[in-house]
């Protein structure tokens, strides 16, 4: 099938697209829920989950299990311990993260020990002396030290940590460590050679505590791997799934007060992000290394948030003052950057809600790379802070493409082709007529080698598998696109409008290029005089329509679209600026920048009844060049002219407009559906505050004429409505406004 460019396209849900695929070795499973023997935990991911205590012993009641977080839930002062099998053979690597809500001391502190199947272990000290980090070996003959971090380094009223204990090929062990929110920066030690204990079978924690820090312990799940090298995956993409960047709280202690980000990892296991920082605009924010899980909600924002963020959740902390609206990634120090993505406020519905208290967030998370799925959270409290969202995936439709032209940097002239819409660059070849460029997200441009004839349609072959940014393959293979040329009288038509809508309903206008070649619309003026005093500019600079394309420009195109389901919600665009309040009667004109007339619309009164409202209803042009009242049956953006004899399958037509003692108004119809259709009539009042009963109904074929035989209504200001329901009970209906005769 080939669709123009200009034509609408629907984006359907999320399919992942793997960008690359890791060349290292990824031995990480999931064993929280598949207890097993003690040798099996060998490499894999140990979690803290509910079912995961049933593989533990020591004072299990010690402790709370919070999602993938652990957390001590002491009694009393004293001293908890957990244990937990894990066989680390040859050379292996664990990694960890834990949280100090105090200043560590002898009386409270933490030690990991790693014991083998003998008397002995591998003892991590974290805080027991000099607020340090400190690995020593014990057996029969004592304790031996091996390596510690600087002294202070814990030395804060929190600590958050992120700790590696490996043992590698020069059979000494290493420590690894980032303490927040002091130093964000890696630091790193070393035991000596030849210092290895035995191999090791069980992890156990053990917490020392006062009464006042029996529950001031947590620490996430451990990532374990004897793989040789660095035993982490790496990420594919990432995406972004909530933005806060104006706070301000609804409800107190549970709305967040400070900017957050939250997105997900994509890739193919836990996954640690170590030298990444976060760009917004021209500002950049370092990030601490942290283990991330594929499909784990993780929130990018201060610590302040981690103690109303869900347990299911991760926090990647970082202090952040986010403006209204920015272009975000992830860059990584190597070079490589993730999560490209621009976001903003204008996005919220009703735009009040811009002014704080409440995130943004796309109605899906696979469709988060879609702009126009996003839109205010709905939660009481403002946000769904460490949540995805909740919604369903829904259609969205396509932008549409406009004209550029610049100067390079050769000072030659260059022509384009925008097309603000997210795709995926990879599935986007160029070709020998000219190539893709993708300068940011979600704004692509096409760049021929050579500009064609002004007015001339081109078109862009496309590959088969071309696909949006959220994965999902385009139903079309090629583009139309030209270089407009400026119209002429008359080759512009108006074929609707609606003047006088209902209140808090957009105003529409509607075009149709009649000519063969590519018409420039961004240009155009509509005005309400000849010599014109009032000035609305149409459309956009550089939007163009293709031959025999009918374009409506709506005040609000998503109303439009909700309110007149019969127009074609593909071919509906902005309107620059809204309109004044058009009379029945009144001139309209279409003027180009050069004040030269294309076209215009006056004297709407010869298609109704002298002095009746029309409110609420379109007026539209037949092949004859007549203005009718379209009744309740708007079609902004589907013109389709109709002549006086009934000539299209599903289509009522008005043959008779006029109304007196002696002319009766008229229809012909023909609907596709065959068989018996039951018809009835009624009077229906402009100003939809009143009606008459229906008429009883008549059995009609499915094509024919049809007379109202209705009595008179009372005064002048009624539409003449009809309704046919076919032979399967589906119903149609149309009205229409009648010109009154004395």
């Amino acid at each position: 099938m080939i669709t123009p460019f200009s034509f609408s396209a629907w984006i359907q849900p999320f399919t992942a697209t793997l960008q690359r695929l890791c060349g290292m070795l990824a031995i990480v499973s999931m064993l929280c829920s598949k207890p097993a023997k003690a040798q099996q935990d060998s490499a894999y991911f140990l979690d803290w989950h509910e079912v995961d205590s049933a593989r533990c012993v020591g004072n299990r009641s010690h402790f709370r299990w919070e999602g993938a977080r652990l957390r001590l839930d002491a009694p009393a002062a004293g001293e908890s311990l957990i244990q937990r099998p894990c066989a680390l053979l040859g050379e292996w690597q664990f990694s960890f993260q834990i949280t100090l809500d105090f200043n560590p001391s002898s009386a409270n502190h933490l030690v990991l020990r790693c014991r083998t199947n003998s008397a002995s272990y591998l003892e991590l000290r974290i805080g027991a002396n000099q607020d340090e980090l400190a690995l020593f070996g014990i057996d029969a003959t004592g304790e031996k030290f091996l390596c510690a971090s600087p002294d202070g380094i814990l030395d804060q009223g929190q600590n958050h940590l992120f700790i590696e204990v490996a043992q590698d090929a020069q059979k000494r062990y290493r420590l690894r460590w980032v303490a927040l929110p002091g130093n964000s920066a890696w630091g790193e030690v070393r035991s000596a050679p030849d210092s290895l204990m035995p191999p090791i079978a069980h992890l156990e924690w053990l917490a020392h505590y006062t009464a006042t820090r029996r529950d001031k312990f947590s620490w996430s799940s451990l990532w374990v791997s004897t793989s040789r090298g660095m035993p982490w995956n790496l990420p594919t993409d990432w995406r972004w799934t909530e933005v806060l960047s104006n706070p301000a709280p609804i409800i107190a202690g549970v709305s967040p007060t400070e900017d957050f980000l939250e997105g997900e990892l994509l890739g193919l296991g836990p996954t640690l992000m170590a030298d990444w920082t976060l760009r917004v605009n021209q500002r950049d924010y370092s990030l601490p290394p942290i283990w991330l899980q594929v499909g784990q909600p993780v929130v990018i924002g201060p610590e302040s948030l981690r103690s109303i963020l869900p347990p299911t959740a991760i926090l990647w902390p970082a202090e952040l003052d986010l403006p209204g609206e920015a272009e975000i990634q992830l860059e990584h120090s190597g070079g490589g950057h993730l999560g490209e993505w621009a976001y903003s406020q204008t996005w919220h519905r009703p735009a009040d809600k811009a002014q704080g208290g409440y995130s943004l967030e796309p109605s899906h998370q696979a469709q988060a790379c879609l702009p126009a799925t996003w839109h205010s959270n709905s939660e009481i409290s403002g946000t769904s802070l460490g949540h995805f969202p909740k919604g369903e995936m829904r259609p969205i439709a396509l932008n549409y493409p406009a004209l550029r032209a610049q100067v390079d940097s050769l000072g030659r002239p260059t022509l384009y082709v925008a097309w603000k819409h997210p795709l995926n660059p990879q599935t986007l070849p160029s070709n020998s007529d000219g190539e893709w460029h993708h300068e940011r997200p979600g704004y692509s441009t096409w760049r021929p080698f050579l500009p064609p004839l002004p007015g001339e349609v081109c078109t862009i072959l496309l590959p088969s598998q071309w696909t949006t940014c959220s994965g999902e393959v385009w139903g079309f293979d090629s583009l139309r696109w030209g270089w407009p040329r400026i119209p002429a009288p008359g080759e512009l038509q108006w074929t609707e409008l609606l003047a006088d809508p209902l209140p808090y309903e957009p105003r529409f206008i509607e075009l149709y290029n009649s000519t063969e070649e590519v018409l420039d619309v961004g240009a155009l003026f509509v005005a309400d005089a000849p010599w014109p005093t009032e000035w609305k500019r149409l459309g956009s600079l550089g939007e163009f329509i293709m031959p025999g394309e009918v374009w409506a420009y709506s005040e609000d195109p998503q109303l439009s679209k909700k309110r007149y389901p019969a127009g074609d919600s593909g071919q509906i665009r902005p309107l620059v600026d809204h309109l004044w309040s058009i009379k029945v009667g009144d001139y309209v004109g279409l003027f180009r920048s050069d004040g030269l007339e294309i076209s215009h619309m006056e004297g709407m009164e010869h298609a109704g009844a002298l002095g009746s409202q029309w409110e609420g209803l379109s007026w539209s042009r037949n092949a004859e060049g007549d203005w009718l009242t379209s009744g309740d049956s708007a079609s902004p953006g589907r013109w389709q002219p109709f002549t006086r004899t009934n000539s299209g399958n599903g289509r009522v037509d008005l043959l008779q407009p006029d109304w007196s003692l002696l002319l009766r108004p008229q229809v012909a119809f023909k609907f596709r559906e065959e068989g018996a259709w039951q018809l009835r009539e009624r009077w229906l009042h402009i100003r939809g505050d009143g009606w008459t009963a229906w008429s009883a109904a008549v059995v009609r074929p499915s094509e024919g004429t049809w007379t109202s035989a209705l009595p008179p209504p009372p005064g002048r200001e009624w539409m003449w409505e009809l309704e046919w329901t076919s032979p399967s009970g589906g119903i149609r209906r149309r009205a229409f406004m009648l010109k009154m005769r004395e």
